[in-house]
């Protein structure tokens, strides 16, 4: 890893469950030299996809040994890939795998050069977390220039039956796209008037939408039967091309396997993310670290990794941590704090400012320093489209994915008060706009700091007379509570607002 970086910010430490001791251990196991190797290891999990099939098994076997997952060992006949992936997946969940298989990749191409082995520079292509690229299906090189307008390649059908087969069968949307590349670290946007398989015409708006918008590739997933091709013994699948100018100077073709992710599934995503930053915080604000180490993977593994793109499993974890490390689960602090923002008793809309309806995963950017918050799904719907992301509340920008969480309080005040329309913050929850909050505030403030029993009971005798749908799975949450967590200082940009009268 290239600490430079990571001082300037250009790389963000990514946060995992494991503690110091578990880190070097498995350091040693992949013959790291020192104990600032294993370290660097653990702050960018794109290291892993560079690991030997051999050692990421040791890996494995070391957390399952150490009781760190529930995930079976992986067959010997797995791809390296896809065993790197399901290893960041346990250790680092909710991180997206997409990003860290792109800088790996660009270590690997950039690398000492192999003879037998071509590097396209899929990695310089411009991605949104909408998509994570995975294997490449096939790469054609092109003999020669020809004249004209009209250009003609032979795919593989053997091996796009495969991909076709694989998209199927995964519980993802699975996509094969291809691209056209100048050279090994230049992609051609492509100009055509007509894309023909087997001289049927398949070109389509959708096709020519989808490049006028920048996309360097065109989705061939649906164009036609692939498996029946294969089946039907045909060696060779013919593709012409039919330029609007004439043939530009490619040297090759190649057709990659995509994840297309849904607002939903990137929503799991984050509910999964946030979940892990509860954990880490947990972990590092107190001294008994295997106690919650040991309720982290408990709760992570409710579910298995291939079900925590369910959205209301990965918000059921969440709310699993968020109940269980209480003490944890303060909200992100922003880059700019400042000692005179205060805020206390804002009252604030539970509708989201994009869709103006009443919020379902209320979110935030770690940046922002408001307590307002916007509906994740259909931010997720909007921003995937455009290239730059930001706040609808501040317009503050947002880099990805992984700069947003989800804010615990409002969830829970949402799923509490199903019927509110507006909630007000009071302490670290909210409660809504009613005299019942004016109540409980008057209540509160009266009380001296060894009456926190008295006021304690008698906030819970005003929400037991407020309708409240509670969660299914209240007892489990109940179960699993940590008690020994020291509580860390709220964020000020969250408490406290400025008195401008």
């Amino acid at each position: 890893m290239n600490t430079a970086l990571y001082k300037k910010r250009k790389i963000r430490c990514v946060q995992n469950i494991l503690a110091m001791e578990q880190m070097c251990d498995i350091g040693k196991l992949v013959n790291s030299k020192s104990l600032r190797n294993s370290v660097e290891l653990f702050m960018d999990p794109s290291q892993f996809f560079l690991i030997s099939k051999p050692n990421l098994s040791k890996i494995h076997k070391y957390l399952l040994e150490h009781q760190l997952t529930t995930e079976k060992l992986a067959s010997s006949h797995i791809a390296v890939g896809d065993h790197a992936r399901l290893i960041i997946e346990i250790l680092y969940p909710g991180y997206s795998c997409g990003k860290a298989r792109e800088i790996a990749f660009k270590e690997e191409r950039l690398g000492p050069k192999r003879k037998d082995r071509i590097h396209l520079a899929y990695d310089q292509l411009a991605i949104s977390d909408l998509y994570e690229r995975r294997d490449e299906v096939l790469k054609i090189k092109l003999d020669g220039r020809e004249k004209g307008t009209i250009m003609s390649i032979e795919l593989s059908s053997l091996k796009m039956a495969k991909a076709a087969k694989e998209c199927k069968k995964s519980p993802h949307n699975m996509r094969l796209h291809l691209y056209m590349w100048q050279s090994t670290r230049m992609v051609y946007l492509p100009t055509l008037e007509s894309f023909e398989i087997k001289d049927k015409v398949l070109w389509t708006k959708e096709d020519e939408k989808c490049l006028e918008e920048g996309c360097p590739y065109i989705d061939i997933t649906d164009k036609v039967d692939w498996e029946a091709l294969q089946q039907a013994k045909t060696s060779d699948i013919a593709v012409k091309f039919v330029f609007l100018e004439d043939i530009p100077n490619l040297e090759y073709i190649s057709v990659c396997m995509t994840w297309k992710k849904s607002a939903e599934e990137l929503v799991s995503q984050s509910y999964i993310h946030s979940a892990t930053t509860l954990i880490a915080r947990a972990m590092e604000s107190t001294r008994d670290f295997n106690l919650v180490q040991r309720k982290a993977v408990a709760i992570l593994g409710k579910y298995p990794v291939k079900e925590r793109s369910d959205i209301n499993k990965a918000q059921e974890i969440y709310l699993l941590c968020a109940d269980a490390f209480s003490d944890a689960w303060i909200q992100l602090p922003a880059e700019n704090d400042d000692d005179d923002v205060k805020v206390e008793n804002e009252v604030v809309s539970v509708l989201d400012p994009i869709m103006i309806s009443r919020q379902q995963h209320p979110a935030r950017g770690i940046y922002c320093t408001h307590v307002v918050c916007f509906e994740a799904t259909s931010f997720y719907n909007v921003m995937t489209r455009l290239k730059v992301w930001t706040c609808p509340h501040c317009f503050v920008q947002i880099k990805g994915a992984q700069d947003i969480y989800i804010d615990y309080a409002m969830t829970r005040a949402l799923l509490k008060f199903p019927q509110a329309e507006r909630m007000m913050l009071c302490g670290k929850e909210y409660l809504p706009d009613t005299e019942t909050s004016a109540e409980w505030l008057t209540k509160l403030e009266a009380c001296s700091p060894d009456q926190g029993s008295i006021c304690s009971e008698s906030l819970s005798s005003m929400e037991s007379s407020t309708e409240v749908s509670s969660l299914s799975y209240k007892n489990e949450r109940q179960e699993i509570y940590l008690e020994d967590a020291p509580s860390p200082k709220r964020p000020r940009h969250m408490t406290e607002y400025i008195d401008i009268s």
